[in-house]
């Protein structure tokens, strides 16, 4: 698969394709709207993070290509000549101090940053967090360990490519469990991490406020909206999250990201009654101007081909 990847990669590079959808694109009024999250030196196996000197020179093509806007822009004011883009930003990650905010602040782009509020308050993994850093722990030991969940048994810390394969299997079987089974099992394996990855304070998000950065919500705790069933579990994340944040910032909070892109038609009500203006998901396809829920196109890659690739959307017509 790596190989057949590389292989469209440079096809994409040297047949022009990504000119072509980039026409495409601007011929159907299509925007995009972008799902960035950590800019970060570290990484982690399961969940890389774009290194930073891909992330600059990814922002430079973004400004050379598109119109970057703001998503009040993007709804309300017609496309010019080129199609336009807005990037955002989930999780609140604390490199972005470091790696972002200096980037657009000197190339004047607009930008919104979905945090979740119990990270921002106690530096609190979520627990796709926990999970990630887990797996990346192990593997990174080299010592052979078995997790198990759901009557299965995943053996980690072997190759990559084995811990990457059993880390995505465990990781889907967690999904798909409640956040009750979550929490035993990542308690029960709990002294078996020890990374950590910070995220920003609330004076770190004011800073970025005062720098133009829109803020939004990315819920309490990144819990999977769709699948909770008490109702004062969705008034916290939802609800109680939105006022608690404007609070802190002395703002309204007009977005709303989705964690794991994740909601039903419930989740979307309980959002705009709670007064969002802007549900984001994450479903890897343009903007339309039609969507109530807007969808997003993810990037975490730090391969430059595997990103334009993607950026362009030629990876839906394989």
């Amino acid at each position: 698969m790596a190989m057949i990847k590389s292989a469209l990669y440079q096809l994409t590079r040297f047949s022009g394709l990504h000119r072509w959808a980039y026409r495409r694109m601007s011929n159907h009024g299509q925007s995009i709207i972008l799902c960035l999250h950590n800019v970060s030196e570290e990484s982690n196996l399961l969940y890389p993070s774009m290194k930073p000197d891909v992330f600059r020179r990814l922002l430079r093509y973004l400004a050379e290509h598109f119109d970057i806007v703001s998503l009040d822009e993007l709804v309300e004011e017609q496309q010019g000549k080129k199609p336009r883009l807005v990037i955002t930003f989930d999780d609140g990650y604390k490199d972005f101090m470091k790696f972002v905010l200096p980037e657009i602040i000197e190339l004047g782009i607009p930008s919104s940053l979905n945090v979740v509020y119990r990270s921002a308050d106690e530096n609190w993994p979520p627990w796709t967090n926990q999970f990630n850093q887990l797996i990346h722990d192990i593997h990174s030991k080299g010592v052979s360990r078995v997790l198990s969940f759901g009557g299965h048994d995943y053996t980690l810390g072997k190759s990559k490519n084995h811990d990457v394969h059993n880390g995505n299997s465990l990781f889907w079987k967690l999904f798909n469990a409640s956040a009750t089974e979550r929490v035993q099992f990542l308690g029960k394996y709990r002294e078996l991490i020890t990374g950590k990855v910070d995220y920003m304070n609330w004076n770190d998000i004011t800073e970025c406020v005062s720098q133009g950065v829109q803020i939004g919500c990315h819920t309490y705790s990144h819990e999977l909206l769709h699948s909770l069933k008490d109702e004062s579990q969705l008034q916290r994340e939802i609800v109680q999250s939105r006022s608690d944040m404007r609070e802190k910032l002395g703002r309204d909070i007009d977005i709303l990201a989705f964690p794991n892109g994740q909601y039903n038609q419930a989740v979307v009500q309980l959002a705009r009654n709670a007064g969002y203006k802007y549900l984001l998901g994450t479903e890897e396809i343009p903007y339309s101007g039609q969507e109530e829920v807007l969808p997003r196109i993810a990037l975490n890659s730090d391969v430059w081909g595997e990103l334009i690739f993607k950026l362009h959307g030629l990876n839906r017509l394989i």
